[in-house]
Parts: structure tokens; sequence; C-alpha cells
């Protein structure tokens, strides 16, 4: 596998640069990077012997926590099922020193991006179609017996040419499966370590509660309120040590009702977050019934009749 800089055309992208080749022998050309943090970095890239374009997120082979191959594993699990909708696919993991590197379907901008662009606010009519494409996302995912465990809107894109409509659910490190191999459920358990985003994690997760699929619900939910108020109530706390921020975090969660959280906000969000903060650990989720509160959403705020999302109507309007 070969690694070239596309110098040409992005003369900042200075990525790493491999020469060693697979058993595939595939030669890439890095276009620029798109993400990075303490998981690694993603590049933007081009298969030059396919002419595809790719993404490729790479991770230190001496890094703590050897993630990559782990997400590998699962998003192939995933889209080996049928109707795998929503997942990006992946073309393979290797090793390729002093990297793990993973190349999947190029995704476009995350909800996180869009919603930036959007002025940080989205109307109630997309919204409501975000709720209704993730809850569909998740439920695939909880069949599969995986929870996610870090859902936030930097963790949803949308994809590219036909699919520009297809919400994508992705960043597997964390998720964990939550039906053993004897088909029962995990046990719940206290003093887990903290897994996911303190902004969007519900309140078990914060409490270091074995989490369940109920509180990859509850994380969506406070996407969705998110994305429509344009900040949550416990942002932006101004302390110096992470563990005090978290903390403070919590208690703002803890002595917020819903009522105050949802409030002017459209009923159907409020009944959303009411049935997913009411479930057991180890309930299955009525998808059926939260599905229909997002259909009666788009049905009453979709007066125009179509499909768009917000982000759509901006692109036709710098277009135009």
């Amino acid at each position: 596998m070969e690694f070239q800089s596309d110098s040409e055309s992005v003369a900042s992208v200075q990525p790493p640069v491999i020469e060693k080749k697979n058993s595939l022998g595939k030669t890439f050309r890095f276009i620029e990077k798109i993400d990075a943090g303490s998981f690694g970095e993603i590049y933007h890239a081009k298969d030059l012997d396919t002419d595809t374009n790719v993404a490729i997120k790479l991770e230190k082979t001496d890094s703590k926590q050897k993630l990559l191959c782990y997400e590998a594993k699962i998003l192939q699990f995933l889209n080996n099922h049928k109707n795998c909708i929503g997942y990006p696919k992946v073309y393979y993991c290797s090793t390729e020193e002093p990297y793990n590197v993973m190349v999947t379907e190029l995704l476009g901008p995350s909800l996180e991006d869009l919603f930036n662009i959007c002025g940080r606010k989205f109307s109630a009519k997309s919204v409501a179609l975000i709720g209704l494409q993730l809850i569909e996302r998740l439920e695939f995912l909880h069949k599969c017996y995986y929870i996610h465990r870090d859902i936030k809107p930097d963790n949803i894109c949308i994809g590219l040419g036909k699919n520009s409509k297809t919400l994508y659910l992705i960043d597997f490190a964390f998720s964990k499966r939550f039906i053993q191999k004897d088909g029962s459920h995990i046990p719940f358990q206290e003093g887990k370590f903290f897994t996911g985003t303190a902004r969007y994690a519900s309140i078990n997760a914060q409490k270091y509660f074995e989490q369940s699929r109920r509180d990859d619900l509850i994380s969506l939910g406070y996407s969705l309120v998110y994305l429509m108020r344009g900040r949550l109530p416990w942002q932006d706390y101004k302390v110096l040590q992470k563990k005090e921020k978290y903390e403070k975090i919590l208690e703002k969660k803890q002595n917020l009702n819903l009522e105050q959280l949802c409030a002017k906000l459209p009923e159907e969000l409020f009944e959303y977050m009411k049935y997913c903060t009411s479930l057991e650990f180890e309930q299955k989720p009525d998808y059926i019934y939260i599905k229909n509160l997002f259909s009666e959403m788009v049905k009453k705020y979709n007066l125009d009749k179509n499909e768009d999302f917000d982000w759509n109507i901006v692109a036709q309007e710098v277009e135009y």
C-alpha cells in the first residue's frame, strides 16, 4: 500500500507516508484531512487503482486504545446483514507500520458541520426527519445486538451523490454487544468506566452504570433537542478540571425536568424523551411507537410536502 500527497491541490496537507505495500498493492493519494483527535486522523483520499474517493482512518499502532480494527469488524458485520442502510462500507483494514489503517466509503459532512452552515438551528421539520432516520439506524443496530454508546451530531454524517438524503451513523470504537453468546442480556452493573460524550450522554451513563439500548435513544433525544434549540442547558461550564465539568453536567441534568428541557419544543420531542427515560435497563424499546412520534411530527411541520433538509435548501439558495 502506498500513500501519496496531492500537494498540487491541497498544499497544506501533510499526511504520513506509508511505503509498505500490502497484498492488495493499493495506492492512495491523500486529498485533505477530514478530522483528527485522540482516536487518530481521518483523510479524504483517492484509490488510484479504481479512481474512487475513499476515507482513510489512521491509528498509531502504539496507541493505548487499539480500536480501529474492532470498529472495522463491527461495520463489516453490520454491512453483511440484509437491509443495511446508513452504515459506511469498509473496504479493508490492515496494519501498515506505524499505523493501523481502515479504508471506508467516503461520506459527506456531519450534522454538527451542517448545523453550523445553517446558523446553528434546524427547523422542526428537519429535526423530525433526522429523528425518524436515526431511530431506524438504531433499531437496526440493536437488532444486530450492538449498542453505539456515543450518539451525537458529530457521529452522524450525510451520504454523497444519490445517498445525499441518507444519514449515516459512524464511529463504532466504543460500541458494545449487549446480547451475550447464550442469548441473555448483559447484566446491569455499577462502577463502569464512562463511555461517550458528556454533553449527550444519559444520566445512567454519567452515573457509571452499564449502558443498554435506552441510553442510545436518550443520547439521540439530547442531540435532537440541541439541534433544535442551538444549545443544551449544561453547555459552556467554565471549570478547569474535566471531572468537575462532568459532575456539573450531571447535576444539571438531574435537576432539570423534561418539561423544562423541552419547553416550547414540539410535543413529540417531549413524549419521545419521556418514553426513553422511562425504559428499564433490559427493556426492548417500542421502535414503532417512537417512529410514529416523528412521523406525526413530519406530517405536522412538513408544510412543503418534500423530504428536503434545511441544508438542502441552503445549498439550493447558494446555487441560485
